[in-house]
């Protein structure tokens, strides 16, 4: 299975919350609500302060990819600044965590599984290398272009696969790509 995703079909939504806005990349299953949703992958833009959705029995992945910082504050928990860009943060969907910016609006790539049905793994990528097999994996390049298996994937779009086999992820000068790899946990 291969399906390159451009960012014009992306689906724009409301969080669970209805503080904030994200365009779903993809999911399962595909436009799934939150109370049966395996895993999702968005990009979320933040204007505000706010608070994120409670999403109970998920982990996720967050990953600030423009704005200038902001800090994460789970409540009970020490805040964890994030002034850098593409530096991913895992924390559980049951945490209460309240969203300061830092001078400005940001966007976030989000990646997100439902405890006992799948779990998932991001890597931020500057330099090309081999794939190894994976139950789904998802390409998406924030700078520059990728290439995978003769597949060329633009900036801002996802490449969705599934693999047999290892494949090189051919990174041009200068990018930064997202590999995040979903498996699928059996009942």
């Amino acid at each position: 299975m291969q399906r390159l995703i451009l960012p014009q079909d992306y689906r724009r939504g409301v969080w669970k919350n209805g503080q904030g806005v994200s365009f779903d990349i993809a999911g399962e299953p595909d436009e799934a609500g939150w109370s049966n949703v395996i895993w999702r992958v968005s990009i979320a833009e933040i204007s505000q302060d706010l608070d994120f959705s409670d999403l109970s029995g998920i982990d996720r992945t967050f990953t600030a990819i423009a704005g200038r910082g902001l800090t994460l504050e789970p409540a009970g928990r020490p805040p964890m600044t994030v002034q850098e860009l593409y530096q991913p943060v895992s924390f559980p969907g049951e945490w209460r965590v309240r969203c300061r910016l830092h001078g400005g609006p940001a966007r976030a790539f989000n990646v997100m599984t439902t405890k006992g049905m799948a779990r998932h793994s991001v890597d931020m990528l500057r330099a090309s290398t081999m794939i190894e097999r994976g139950s789904l994996i998802l390409i998406h390049p924030f700078i520059g272009k990728a290439q995978f298996g003769g597949t060329e994937i633009g900036e801002g779009a996802t490449l969705l696969i599934a693999t047999s086999e290892p494949t090189m992820l051919k990174l041009t000068s200068g990018s930064i790509a997202a590999v995040v790899r979903i498996e699928l946990e059996k009942p």
